[in-house]
C-alpha cells in the first residue's frame, strides 16, 4: 500500500510541478488565486444549496471556466516569457482574475443573505481596474 501512496504523490508531485511551471511559478499571486478559486466553487455551491438551486450543470461550467482563468494566466505567462517586453503581463491578468474571483465570493455571500463590508467591496473593484459594472451590480448596493 506504501508504495501506491508512494506512486500516488510522485505523480501529483510531477502534476503540480509542471502545471505551476506553465503557470509561472508557484508565487504568491498563483497561491492567491488557486485559493480564491477553491473558495469562490464552495461558496457558489453553498449559495446553491442555500437557495435550493444546486446543480451539477452549473457545477461543471463552473470548473470549465476556472480551468480557462488558469489557461488565459499560462497563456500570459508564455507570452510574457517569449515577447521581450517589460509588461508584466502575467501579473496583471492574475491579478484582474484574483479580483474577478473575490468579487465572485462576495456575490456569492449576498446570495446567502450576508452584508458586505463596502471597504472590501471597493477594494476588490478597484484591484479589477474597472469601475462598477453589469457584474458587481448584485454587490453594488448592497449594505
Amino acid at each position: 500500500m506504501e508504495k501506491y501512496f508512494n506512486n500516488f504523490s510522485l505523480v501529483l508531485g510531477a502534476i503540480g510541478g509542471f502545471s505551476a511551471g506553465m503557470l509561472g511559478g508557484w508565487d504568491i499571486l498563483l497561491k492567491t488565486m488557486i485559493i480564491l478559486i477553491i473558495l469562490d466553487y464552495v461558496t457558489g455551491i453553498l449559495k446553491g444549496i442555500y437557495n435550493k438551486e444546486l446543480s451539477s450543470a452549473v457545477g461543471y461550467k463552473g470548473i470549465i471556466k476556472k480551468v480557462m482563468i488558469l489557461i488565459l494566466i499560462a497563456l500570459a505567462y508564455a507570452l510574457q516569457s517569449s515577447i521581450d517586453t517589460s509588461l508584466p503581463l502575467r501579473e496583471i491578468v492574475n491579478t484582474f482574475f484574483i479580483a474577478n474571483e473575490g468579487i465572485s465570493i462576495l456575490e456569492n455571500a449576498v446570495g446567502c443573505g450576508l452584508p458586505i463590508p463596502a471597504k472590501l467591496k471597493e477594494l476588490l473593484i478597484q484591484l479589477r481596474g474597472d469601475d462598477e459594472d453589469a457584474d458587481t451590480a448584485s454587490i453594488a448596493n448592497h449594505k
